[in-house]
């Protein structure tokens, strides 16, 4: 590995090696690869010894690509690292949701967020959902989670199942606290009880504040709730050398913070082990979702479906174990099956996942986002992922941004007057009833009324779709807007836009391009056939909200509180 002098020298591109980016495309083609060949090939049973410790270890945030076992060639998890030579690593698998709720309540309970429906900020498990503590309980294990995460609270519906529920004490403190709370709770532990510990680490979740500074003792930059929520880095994006700056010190801070918690789980391991447990220990690691560094400008999580965002290490070691790598796609809908099957516990048939060692591999992934208006949901394979995105704006929202296109549903009547402009430079706008053609618009920079007549008393959804990109960004509030808003509809006297949404799709080839930074539908000479993967997407949607019902919690001032330090709200 290069010293720190080395890369100070401009052996670094944003704080992250040229050596390690290429061994980390190169370890993703050759799991690709590797995948490809094994689909054809039965998985062999697992026939694990006596278990009669389970630890379901959580670390928030963290990217699979941030992990010296998947590539990473920083000594940031040298832990981890170890755990995964001691069993089985999983080089594909992919989170449910790009933020803490939707990941975990998937985790927990084997079902995707369009069946569990608890994806939005203020939602709440239906109590009707059976978590994977009870089913362990069912089986004589003792069952305690330990959280420092503020949306994994009793009050959201996760404490079903556990005999022991430890938060209040726990919320937002680093990984040593948390240890300090399990190895009371193990010390008061017969030896002979059987015990499940879920365990929930914060420690490179946001704001990335490292207690035990190493890559980022020599950080300028201070990323705390004042830096992101007045948008000061927004100032940085601009000017390449400041961007340069602003990643590799934010890859510091963030590596700090994995590093310190890859420690102290180490020294977890090691009390099991001093207390004659780990022999008899089944250890799952795995993150609810991982965090964007601005790869597509962004930065923190919840916002996308991109890869950095919902590609997680997993990690499974158990007694009789031997090390492995498994190069199929695998989903966290499948953990509380795998769970117990390791156990010979009959799977109930609610489960969504499979028992990744039973079962023959799935040919795709799903992961789904329902945030502050955002909603989107991805589907994947080992070569190719599409992205399907809505923004969607409510009555009350008097002006509504969008970049390429927006839909505005539930139209009807004979005509239909709205107002637009457009930034920069007049632009082609073509319009659409229900998919089919209208007419073409031209948009001029500023406001402009325009009156549709509908065919047939027409009802349905009308799409308003630019013809070109917009090839500049728009300087808006402080700093700029790197988003690039093309146009505005604005209600007013005239106009009554009761829903708008905007819509993007992008699809990407992971072999030519495992970074994400080209939509193969921009191409000009695009002459993609989406139907079998639109096809896929669509049969998952359907089977949406079958089972349980959405529950919607009234957050305390405490929670908005705990919430407004995680970045969630403002």
């Amino acid at each position: 590995m290069m010293s720190q002098d080395k890369r100070k020298r401009g052996d670094t591109v944003s704080g992250v090696s040229t050596r390690s980016r290429y061994r980390w495309l190169a370890f993703l083609a050759g799991c690709s690869l590797v995948f490809l060949l094994s689909t054809c090939q039965p998985h062999s049973v697992v026939t694990p010894d006596r278990i009669d410790t389970v630890l379901l270890l959580v670390v928030d945030s963290l990217r699979q690509d941030h992990v010296g076992a998947y590539g990473y060639d920083r000594s940031v998890t040298p832990e981890l690292d170890r755990l995964s030579r001691q069993g089985i690593q999983f080089c594909h698998a992919v989170a449910q949701g790009p933020w803490t709720k939707p990941s975990m309540a998937s985790i927990l309970s084997g079902l995707y967020p369009r069946t569990h429906v608890t994806s939005d900020m203020y939602d709440r498990l239906d109590p009707a959902i059976q978590l994977m503590p009870t089913f362990l309980r069912a089986q004589g294990f003792q069952t305690c989670a330990f959280s420092a995460n503020s949306v994994i609270v009793p009050e959201t519906g996760f404490a079903q199942g556990f005999d022991q529920f430890h938060f209040k004490e726990l919320l937002l403190q680093n990984a040593e606290i948390i240890n300090r709370s399990v190895v009371h709770m193990l010390e008061a532990l017969p030896r002979t009880e059987r015990l499940f510990a879920y365990i929930h680490y914060m420690d490179p979740h946001f704001p990335y504040l490292p207690g035990e500074p190493v890559f980022s003792r020599e950080n300028t930059i201070v990323f705390d709730l004042d830096f992101f929520g007045q948008q000061k880095h927004l100032d940085f994006l601009d000017k390449p050398v400041l961007k340069k700056r602003l990643h590799s010190e934010l890859i510091n801070a963030y590596d700090d913070g994995i590093r310190f918690n890859d420690r102290m789980i180490g020294r977890l391991l090691d009390h099991l082990r001093a207390r004659g447990r780990l022999d008899t220990t089944l250890v799952i690691l795995t993150a609810d979702h991982g965090e964007e560094l601005l790869e597509h400008q962004g930065v923190t999580h919840g916002q996308s479906l991109f890869d950095e965002l919902v590609m997680v290490p997993l990690l499974i070691s158990f007694p009789g174990s031997k090390s492995r790598i498994e190069t199929r796609l695998v989903e966290q809908v499948d953990l509380c099956p795998t769970l117990l099957g390791l156990l010979r516990t009959k799977l109930p048939k609610v489960l969504e996942g499979q028992d990744l060692f039973r079962t023959s591999p799935k040919g795709w992934t799903y992961s789904e986002l329902e945030l502050h208006g955002r909603r989107a949901t991805s589907v994947r394979s080992a070569t190719n992922k599409l992205i399907d995105y809505s923004q969607y704006w409510e009555a009350e929202d008097t002006i509504r941004w969008f970049q390429k296109r927006a839909e505005i549903p539930n139209v009807s009547g004979p005509t239909f007057i709205f107002e637009i402009m457009s930034f920069h430079k007049p632009r082609l706008l073509d319009v659409r009833l229900n998919g089919q053609y209208l007419k073409h618009l031209t948009i001029l920079p500023h406001w402009s009324t325009f009156e549709l007549n509908l065919p047939n008393q027409a009802k349905g959804t009308i799409t308003l779709e630019a013809r070109g990109d917009c090839d500049s960004p728009f300087e808006l509030g402080q700093g700029h807007d790197t988003r690039c808003f093309s146009f505005c509809l604005r209600n007013s006297n005239q106009v009554a836009i009761q829903e708008t949404r905007e819509r993007v799709m992008v699809y990407f080839d992971l072999i030519e391009d495992p970074t994400e930074q080209k939509n193969m539908l921009d191409r000009p000479d695009s002459s993609i056939d989406l139907t079998q993967i639109q096809q896929t997407l669509e049969c998952y949607r359907q089977k949406a909200g079958t089972t349980f019902h959405k529950q919607v919690l009234l957050p305390t001032d405490e929670m908005q509180t705990q919430l407004r330090m995680l970045g969630y709200i403002e």
